[in-house]
């Protein structure tokens, strides 16, 4: 809570800053093998970038999204994944309705294969900032698979 005076009344503010994940992995045949929706944590640095936009800041919008095999916990110093698998994908809609922003990246086949516990989003293709990740039960994307991560991030009032 942070509460402040305007005029001569006290005005409390209360918000939250939230994220969930949503991934689908289809087979080459387009079928879902598997999904998972959950939570996610917004790490420090994200946090920081959120303040330095709303200021004048001059850092990169979300761009990108990358899955890896780690499995420690998110934590709020994470400044990247633990085990990138080839590398971050281009987020192909960024969708702004109200206080929430939706972001979409497909991992065609042969792009983020393998053993998949933990996805994150940055805003650069290699470097620069992580907003939030979250790490999940181990799951398997297949050479051939389609894998589709949507990530939500919301502003409330509390």
């Amino acid at each position: 809570d942070s509460n402040f005076l305007k005029g001569n009344t006290m005005i409390n503010e209360i918000g939250k800053i939230k994220g969930s994940v949503s991934i689908l992995n289809r087979g080459e045949d387009n079928l879902l093998k598997w999904d998972i929706r959950q939570a996610n944590l917004i790490v420090g640095v994200g946090l920081a970038f959120i303040v330095s936009r709303m200021g004048d800041s001059s850092d990169a919008v979300m761009s990108h999204i990358a899955v890896g095999s780690g499995t420690t916990a998110a934590q709020n110093g994470d400044t990247d994944l633990v085990s990138i698998l080839g590398g971050r994908v281009a987020i192909s809609d960024a969708t702004v309705v109200g206080t929430e922003i939706t972001y979409t990246a497909t991992f065609p086949a042969g792009s983020g294969t393998g053993i998949i516990s933990e996805v994150g989003l940055f805003n650069a293709s290699t470097a620069g900032t992580m907003l939030a990740r979250t790490v999940f039960g181990v799951r398997t994307k297949d050479p051939l698979d389609t894998m589709t991560v949507t990530w939500k991030m919301t502003i409330d009032a509390g």
